[in-house]
């Protein structure tokens, strides 16, 4: 999810994503978190914790795909890179690196 939101930083913020490029990357990050929700083997504190993180980026996805009415794409964007940014902060992943933007 990571990747792909930081592959499409610039044109999110030069506001030149097209539709068509916001719901394919919805469509990343749907996938992903049914991968991530597949494999989850947390003990239960941390799962809470991941459940809301997941929460977040399903949010920003529906967004990006134009699913709730009155919001932006761009503002699906920004939930989802705020989730990034909150697994950071809650998950000792060595190899994670928030979006800087």
């Amino acid at each position: 999810i990571r990747q792909a939101m930081a592959g499409s930083l610039q044109a999110i913020h030069t506001h030149k994503m097209s539709t068509n490029a916001y719901d394919n990357l919805a469509k990343k990050v749907h996938s992903a978190v049914g991968q991530i929700v597949a494999q989850c083997k947390l003990p239960p504190a941390a799962d809470a914790q991941l459940h809301l993180v997941i929460a977040d980026l399903l949010v920003g996805a529906d967004q990006m795909a134009g699913k709730v009415k009155g919001a932006p794409r761009v503002d699906g964007a920004v939930k989802v890179i705020g989730a990034l940014k909150a697994y950071g902060q809650h998950f000792d992943d060595a190899g994670f690196q928030p979006i800087e933007h």
